[in-house]
């Protein structure tokens, strides 16, 4: 008998290497903080990525629409709005347009 009361004594002490409840809840509470940490640092990388992705969208936009922009021709039509005519005579100087 009292060889089964020590073998069952042995058996129900805790290994070492198996860490205490208090330990384990306390690791557990570690590991429950930095998942959330890292959550938060996730989504604001993602929030920055899309709005790293709308900006560059613009700015593509923006080259896409100057790139097909016609300057000169612009400039023609400003030009073509208001002619002056300049006659000879300095108070003779006409507006047409």
């Amino acid at each position: 008998m009292s060889r089964v009361l020590e073998t069952a004594r042995i058996s129900s002490k805790r290994v070492a290497s198996v860490p205490s409840e208090e330990a384990h809840a306390e690791t557990l509470e570690d590991l429950d903080a930095t998942s959330l940490s890292l959550a938060k640092a996730i989504s604001d990388s993602e929030t920055l990525l899309a709005n790293r992705e709308a900006e560059l969208a613009g700015l593509k936009e923006e080259a896409r629409r100057l790139e097909t922009y016609d300057s000169a021709n612009e400039h023609e039509k400003e030009l073509d709005g208001s002619a002056y005519v300049v006659l000879p005579f300095p108070d003779l100087t006409l507006l047409i347009g």
